[in-house]
């Protein structure tokens, strides 16, 4: 299990290292691994795609579903093109071992386009997917579609935000870093992740990322019921 854990710690991009674009992202597994992931992709004419997973459960079986995705959407997204065509290619690939083991996928998929300044996306049920604006405005990126797994053949569709790199941060993460903040203080876990993005973003993104992960260093790797993730771009 600490080889699987490390095989798995590096199929996941080290995108501070990537001069394509300003990103910094984290994932914490529950057990020593876990279905939480995100990929950045460099795409023609200087567009960046960026994706975030959450496989329903945690633990072994789904870091096989995670391996499978990470895969598969390596090979979508270089060919499919829009948002809405690489989940749709995705949920048809995936479709069959999803259904075998009972399992769904939470997934959010966005092409920046700075030459365009704009956002397109599609969002396969994940629920924590914002734009931070310079001025601290808070953009929800809401779903489009149920996760993959669940979604029948007229699926996906994708929506389109204006842009502005340098300034705009995309944050996304899973439920498991705000559901281990949902009992600290009156704020809801979603709130406070918010709140700490939006206060450190005039910062580095890895700055955002080390403030989100702070937010609950007081919690044991024992006491985390699922996966947590995390992925900051700026552009």
């Amino acid at each position: 299990m600490e080889l699987a854990h490390e095989m798995q710690m590096k199929l996941l991009p080290a995108v501070e290292t990537f001069d394509f674009t300003n990103a910094a992202g984290r994932v914490q597994p529950a057990e020593q691994v876990g279905g939480d992931f995100y990929q950045l992709f460099e795409l023609p004419e200087g567009r960046i795609g960026v994706m975030l997973g959450d496989v329903s459960l945690h633990g072994f079986p789904s870091a096989l579903i995670m391996m499978l995705t990470m895969s598969a959407a390596g090979i979508f997204a270089q060919d499919a093109g829009s948002p809405a065509s690489v989940l749709r290619k995705l949920d048809d690939a995936l479709s069959d071992e999803l259904a075998t083991t009972e399992m769904y996928i939470c997934l959010f998929y966005g092409v920046i386009d700075p030459a365009r300044r704009e956002l397109t996306y599609a969002n396969a049920g994940h629920p924590h997917a914002f734009v931070i604006r310079s001025n601290g405005e808070a953009k929800r990126l809401v779903a489009t579609d149920p996760p993959v797994g669940f979604a029948g053949s007229d699926s996906y569709a994708e929506e389109t935000v204006s842009w502005s790199s340098g300034d705009d941060l995309l944050l996304l993460f899973t439920d498991g870093l705000s559901d281990t903040l949902a009992t600290k203080g009156l704020k809801n876990g979603e709130a406070q992740v918010l709140e700490a993005a939006i206060e450190n973003r005039f910062g580095s993104v890895s700055q955002v990322i080390d403030a989100l992960f702070g937010l609950s260093t007081d919690t044991s790797m024992s006491a985390l019921a699922d996966d947590r993730a995390a992925l900051v771009v700026q552009g």
